[in-house]
């Protein structure tokens, strides 16, 4: 049997209201979830690492966003402050990694 990138769930662009974020850029299969401030300008999302779990493969994403925000990231438990590189900000996911990224 062939695996798929992604054999549980196939979504292509299906949430497109989240305008904060610019542009994401990946080979890989993700999984977003996008929130906002119920008051406020703060801004958060999730993204998850959705290759098949067998296959014990990293992803890698890159994003830029609509305006200028403090970014951190909640990786393993951690709370890194990320910095862009040429307007990018990037990220490597693990396998079955998911990150909280925050925007303030």
């Amino acid at each position: 049997h062939k695996a798929s990138r992604c054999q549980y769930a196939r979504f292509d662009n299906e949430y497109k209201d989240f305008g904060v974020i610019s542009s994401i850029e990946s080979e890989d299969p993700l999984l977003f979830g996008c929130f906002e401030a119920e008051e406020g300008d703060g801004y958060a999302f999730t993204v998850v690492n959705l290759y098949d779990l067998y296959r014990e493969k990293g992803a890698s994403l890159s994003f830029t966003l609509d305006g200028d925000y403090e970014v951190s990231a909640w990786i393993r438990g951690e709370k890194v402050e990320l910095t862009p590189t040429d307007g990018k900000y990037s990220l490597e996911l693990e396998c079955a990694e998911g990150v909280f990224v925050v925007l303030e």
